[in-house]
């Protein structure tokens, strides 16, 4: 049986507000479920966005234009008052959210575990944390999420920042799978020569480096139904295929071409499973 899955990270406002609810909507139309992954913590960190921008100034002009580029995608994903209410307010996204989830769970959707306390922290500056501070960081948003949903199943990096000490924690916690690790089926990742516990689930309909492929194909100036067609010739090269995304993309600017990639699949015989239905 061929297999698609949706893994949708759920990072700040601009995706809980607005866009899990579309994608409830058009869920329970179609009658799938998708995987979401929540920030249980904070979206924005004022120092390491200090930092990023202080580096950014020594890159050179064709750099500044890819960020520029992604200044641009901020704006269309979260818009100017999204983006205003998540610097300024900077709440605890599952936290203050949970209805929107806890809606989402009773509905049939996996929820899974996204990083810990500081989304941009864990992005940015992993490797400059040890096994401890980054223990630190998890734990907290571990019991959280485990008190308002009960215990997560599934866990996603944000940004796919994951190193050894990453790995190691998801086996401690008890993780079944990650989906962080590049690949095109389920597979334990092994460490010198201990094979781990937990399934790794690459993602493998998704840009190189890894960012929204539909994100990537307005960019380039397609249209609709040439970003469909796209999209499910990646999909339909595999017997397995995870797609990469979030609410605030495919939610809202892109859910009519999210509708008409999953019923074209449908139409070609692939089921629609969550990723923890695809662990082996």
């Amino acid at each position: 049986m061929k297999t698609l899955s949706f893994r949708f990270d759920i990072d700040g406002i601009g995706d809980i507000k607005v866009g899990v609810p579309k994608l409830l909507s058009l869920a329970n139309s179609l009658g799938v479920r998708f995987s979401f992954y929540v920030n249980m913590g904070r979206s924005f960190n004022w120092k390491v966005f200090s930092a990023r921008r202080g580096s950014a100034k020594t890159e050179q002009v064709n750099s500044k234009v890819n960020s520029a580029l992604k200044r641009k995608d901020l704006l269309k994903k979260h818009g100017l008052m999204g983006i205003l209410q998540t610097v300024i307010e900077n709440p605890y996204i599952g936290i203050k959210y949970k209805d929107i989830l806890s809606k989402a769970a009773s509905s049939g959707h996996e929820l899974g575990l996204h990083g810990g306390m500081d989304h941009m922290l864990w992005q940015y500056k992993l490797n400059s944390m040890n096994y401890e501070e980054i223990r630190d960081l998890l734990t907290p948003a571990y019991n959280r999420f485990t008190e308002f949903f009960g215990r997560p199943y599934g866990f996603c990096c944000p940004g796919f920042s994951y190193n050894e000490d990453v790995l190691n924690l998801i086996d401690d916690f008890g993780f079944k799978y990650s989906s962080d690790m590049e690949g095109e089926v389920p597979f334990k990742p092994i460490l010198g020569d201990k094979e781990l516990n937990h399934y790794q689930i690459p993602v493998n309909i998704v840009t190189t480096p890894r960012a929204s492929l539909i994100n990537k194909l307005f960019y380039m100036g397609m249209n609709e139904k040439e970003i469909v067609k796209e999209v499910l010739s990646k999909v339909e090269e595999r017997e397995i295929a995870v797609f990469y995304g979030h609410p605030s993309v495919e939610g809202i600017r892109a859910l009519t071409i999210l509708e008409n990639i999953i019923k074209s699949a449908l139409n070609s015989g692939y089921e629609i499973l969550t990723l923890r239905e695809i662990v082996p």
